[in-house]
């Protein structure tokens, strides 16, 4: 029965060579010889083939076993190459575990043995033989010599010999495992431990037969040449054998962790009689070495890659397969890893090309950067790994992992909903579409919706959303712009252009009409703005009406639509009308703010009235040479007066100085001007002074005083002397043309520049208070003029007429 590689029966599993073993269905009946060629000429009866442990069974029956008394068995092999022969069960003779084999020949041992293993009846002739060359053979053959005297029936007479045997001491030894791979099941592990690891232990066995024809002791000693890599556990150092015993010296040895395939350790061991007078010793050699199982498996490995990258330089990582690297027998010994890579060429993966090597890396490497990527190529890459053994893997046409190179970052088109650029509306509405690139739309992971403030830095409002609009409210007035960001499944990031600036203005402008001046007498008029800021145009409103036919509340018109560009605004007016003018305002986006505030101006070109009945007297006192003047006159029949100015001249072609400016409503009006200088003639001009500031024409008179003789001076005591001595001798006052009647006038004491309050007419004895003038009454007690009625009494002094 042939084996298909490895033992069928283990070692210590003798059973089949036994006489009582029922063979199975496995074991064949063939004739010997056994082989694959002939051998000396003898050709075989059965081939055997294969490097196999073959196994044979010889089935033999003895009727009787007096007929084999005191012969001598012999065993003869011819095999190729070792084997284990067996006689009923017994072993025989056995160089299975020599290790060093041979080639058969006829015959490669013959064993004698007695007769005493023969059975009567059944008997068993079983050998295991194995070859691993492929040069199979296997014959045996037992044999058994009977004597002479036991076929005649000789018996002898018996002689006696007396002998005394002196002793002899000789041994034997046999190493029956002398070179030893020590295999992990093999071994076991000794409770010594070193660096983490158990170390391996193995015991030897050698033999010692006591040839001698006494017993012996014996005393062992052990030497080793490597003792880095095995060390020496135990050995028995004193054994005793008995005669014609066998004994079994036992040496116990550990391969260290550091032991590798090429690690052989000799133990040397000597065995010395003790007995024996003579020095006799004898030696053997085991060696030891780490077993190692042919390697017939190839490394599994992996290259690993992300399947998307944005850039042109991307990781490739490699991997020893778990299931590999976990095999500690035939696997976890890869030495090297090729990568290899094949693209598209950008073809979207359509048609690929041929395996290129990237690179040769030893195993101490685990990854390394692959820098030949191009936008919109794939790329795939596998690993094939080598071991220390020159196995290498195969991967034939499979790939580990593809990688596809995205350098374009995806874009966003940008649109806001709106028009223009202005708006006074805080709140902004963008919506964007994304480009796509080779025709293929990119795979959006989010968009970041970004703006920015009067050119500031830029503000995510809206972040990692998939939708394409989003909405802003500006909580600030001024220029906003706007932009997105799109990320791609690559990790790409694409900016968008930047939208148009928005301004938002939702503060409506503060312009106003400059102010006015309440009065005019210009043909035509300015009007201008203030506070116009951010203001691009304006309606300008107005009202006309005559002055004094005001109404309310005012009827606006429009007067027209301006840009700021347009100002100034020149306005045509006309004389006596009360215009109205304002304004609305408007910026870029359209606020505007309406209220009622206006500006007003009324035009006024005409000159007052002139005064009227311009009366012009002295005083009747004269102090130091000076005299008070008085003035009396009607007022001037202008609505719009505001005062009266005076003038006075000593020159008739001159106007001369303003002495005063007279603010009265009074209808009769009188001015003194005190202490004038006596000694030439005085003119004097009165006009009345409107709004506007217009002069009227002139009202102008004058008084000649020069004195014919020295007036009568005031005394220390502040009494004068009455001037009425004097009237008749020349003090004339002439009045100006046009005052009608005539007399001698004076005036009581009053303070400088004051309306005279006394005036009385210096009359002849009997005569009136008042003086008729231009059909009314001159009160000559005040000076003040008032029309002529029936009671005859000043409404101004009260005086009555005499």
């Amino acid at each position: 029965m042939n084996s298909t590689g490895s033992r069928l029966y283990e070692a210590d599993n003798t059973t089949w060579t036994e006489i009582d073993f029922e063979p199975d269905s496995n074991w064949t009946l063939a004739p010997a010889p056994f082989g694959d060629d002939d051998l000396g000429g003898v050709d075989y009866n059965t081939e055997w083939a294969g490097n196999n442990y073959a196994y044979f069974r010889h089935i033999f029956y003895i009727e009787d076993l007096s007929d084999y008394e005191n012969d001598t068995l012999s065993l003869n092999m011819a095999a190729n190459n070792y084997g284990t022969y067996y006689l009923n069960g017994e072993e025989i003779f056995d160089d299975l575990g020599w290790g060093g084999g041979h080639y058969a020949q006829y015959w490669n041992e013959e064993i004698k043995f007695n007769s005493s293993l023969l059975k009567e009846g059944k008997n068993v002739l079983a050998s295991v033989v194995r070859e691993t060359g492929n040069t199979q053979w296997f014959d045996e053959e037992l044999v058994s010599v009977t004597p002479k005297s036991s076929a005649w029936g000789f018996q002898p007479d018996y002689l006696f010999l007396k002998l005394e045997v002196l002793p002899v001491y000789a041994f034997e030894l046999v190493a029956p495992i002398s070179d030893k791979a020590v295999s992990e099941d093999e071994a076991w592990d000794s409770e010594e431990w070193c660096c983490g690891y158990a170390n391996w232990t193995y015991e030897f066995d050698i033999w010692a037969y006591n040839r001698g024809n006494i017993g012996d002791s014996y005393e062992i000693n052990v030497t080793l040449n490597d003792t880095v890599n095995f060390s020496i556990v135990d050995f028995d150092s004193i054994i005793h054998a008995e005669f014609d015993e066998e004994v079994t010296i036992g040496l116990t040895i550990v391969l260290n962790p550091s032991v590798t395939e090429f690690s052989v350790g000799e133990f040397n061991v000597s065995v010395t009689s003790m007995n024996s007078t003579d020095e006799i010793s004898l030696w053997t050699v085991v060696k030891a070495r780490l077993y190692v199982i042919q390697d017939t498996l190839p490394p599994g490995t992996y290259a690993q890659t992300p399947s998307l990258v944005n850039s042109s330089s991307f990781v490739v990582e490699w991997y020893v397969e778990d299931w590999y690297k976990d095999n500690e027998i035939l696997g976890n010994d890869t030495k090297y890893f090729i990568i290899e890579y094949m693209t598209d060429n950008g073809t979207d993966g359509q048609t690929w090309g041929e395996w290129t090597v990237w690179g040769n890396f030893s195993s101490e490497l685990e990854s390394g950067i692959f820098t030949y990527g191009f936008d919109g190529y794939r790329y795939r890459f596998r690993s094939i790994g080598g071991d220390d053994a020159g196995l290498i893997e195969n991967k034939e046409d499979r790939y580990d992992t593809e990688t596809r190179v995205d350098l374009t970052a995806p874009y966003a088109v940008l649109e806001l909903r709106m028009d223009g650029n202005v708006t006074n509306i805080n709140y902004i509405e963008l919506e964007w579409a994304v480009s796509t690139q080779n025709g293929t739309p990119e795979i959006i992971t989010g968009y970041d919706a970004q703006y920015r403030f009067n050119g500031g830095d830029w503000t995510t409002f809206e972040e990692d959303t998939l939708a394409k609009w989003a909405g802003f409210n500006a909580m600030v007035d001024g220029v906003y712009e706007f932009r997105v960001i799109t990320s791609d499944e690559a990790g790409n990031k694409g900016i968008s252009e930047i939208s148009r600036n928005i301004t938002v203005d939702t503060k409506a402008p503060d312009a106003k009409l400059i102010e006015l001046p309440e009065l005019t007498d210009l043909e035509q008029i300015t009007l201008n703005l203030t506070q116009i800021e951010d203001t691009v145009n304006f309606t300008l409103y107005y009202s006309v009406v005559r002055e004094g036919q005001e109404i309310s509340p005012v009827e606006w018109d429009i007067y027209g639509n301006y840009l700021i560009t347009d100002l100034p605004i020149l306005v045509s007016v006309d004389n006596q009308f009360h215009y109205y003018f304002k304004v609305i305002a408007y910026d870029l986006a359209d606020n505007h703010f309406v209220n009622d505030s206006y500006e007003d101006i009324i035009v006024d070109r005409d000159p007052p009235m002139k005064i009227r009945n311009l009366e012009i007297t002295d005083g009747n006192l004269i102090e130091n040479g000076t005299v008070d003047v008085i003035l009396s006159f009607k007022s001037s029949q202008s609505q719009d007066l505001v005062g009266y100015r005076i003038y006075r001249s000593t020159n008739q072609n001159e106007t001369g100085e303003i002495i005063d400016n007279m603010e009265s409503e009074a209808l009769y009006l009188s001015y003194r001007d005190v202490k004038v200088s006596l000694g030439a003639t005085y003119y004097y001009s009165v006009v009345a002074v409107d709004r506007m500031g217009f002069e009227s024409e002139a009202e102008v008179g004058f008084i000649d005083l020069v004195v014919e003789e020295e007036p009568v001076v005031k005394d220390e005591e502040g009494e004068g002397q009455d001037i009425t001595g004097y009237m008749g001798a020349g003090l004339l006052v002439l009045l100006a043309a046009g005052v009608l009647g005539g007399g001698y006038y004076f005036f009581g004491m009053s303070s400088p520049r004051n309306i005279v309050t006394a005036v009385s007419e210096v009359v002849e004895e009997g005569t009136s208070n008042f003086t008729e003038v231009d059909g009314e009454l001159l009160c000559g007690a005040c000076g003040a003029m008032f029309e002529l009625t029936d009671e005859r009494s000043c409404p101004s002094c009260g005086v009555f007429d005499d």
